[in-house]
């Protein structure tokens, strides 16, 4: 679930202030390999201990009249050292190929799945759109990916579970088509996991409500 895709805004660009130099040995990074990463400015605004995400792009996409780029972890690093502007990176978590030339950020949280407990409180009302379907299975099933159009400016938080309803017929307690839930939050934007699916339904526009909220620890 750490390698679920989402939406970065910045006018279409890829997101990151790295890129991984191309291993010299091999064709791809393994586990635990050391990587080289320079930067893409004029310096990396990393720390020695810093735990950074390697990113692959997926593709350009608009939405709403604005350009974004559909992003996804292919791993996860922790900066070990720095020669000269280049960055030391070791992979701790690999969930993809990593070749060379993927975009290096500071890294974004993401949580397991926990549905076994049930949620203490209500988040409130946030009502969002779903905006993609990432796959374009013609039936919805359980783990598969969608993003729907509010994020944390909305106050989407990870980990916040949401019902989605058929956008044709609005009375969200007969046409309930699954339940999902948050497991990457951008400003503007959230990618949710279904956990529960009701109908063979799903589709690009149908409205997402929040449901519960896990209690703060």
């Amino acid at each position: 679930m750490a390698a679920a895709p989402y939406l970065y805004y910045d006018n279409g660009k890829r997101p990151g202030v790295g890129r991984v130099a191309a291993p010299k040995d091999r064709f791809l990074y393994q586990p635990f390999d050391n990587v080289i990463v320079k930067p893409i400015g004029k310096e990396l605004p990393f720390k020695i201990g810093d735990t950074v995400d390697v990113l692959k792009p997926i593709r350009k996409i608009k939405i709403g009249g604005e350009r974004a780029q559909l992003v996804a972890r292919t791993a996860r690093g922790m900066v070990l050292g720095f020669a000269g502007k280049n960055a030391v990176i070791r992979l701790v978590d690999v969930w993809g190929k990593v070749v060379g030339s993927e975009r290096v950020a500071q890294s974004t949280p993401f949580i397991p799945i926990y549905i076994d407990n049930k949620p203490a409180s209500s988040g409130g009302n946030i009502k969002a759109t779903v905006i993609l379907h990432l796959d374009g299975a013609v039936m919805p099933y359980m783990h598969q990916y969608i993003i729907v159009d509010k994020g944390s400016e909305a106050g989407v938080k990870v980990g916040d579970f949401f019902k989605v309803v058929d956008k044709e017929h609005p009375n969200r307690f007969s046409e309930e088509l699954v339940e999902a839930q948050a497991l990457n939050v951008t400003a503007k934007a959230s990618t949710l996991v279904l956990q529960k699916v009701y109908s063979d339904r799903l589709k690009h526009g149908d409205e997402a409500y929040l449901s519960f909220r896990a209690a703060a620890k």
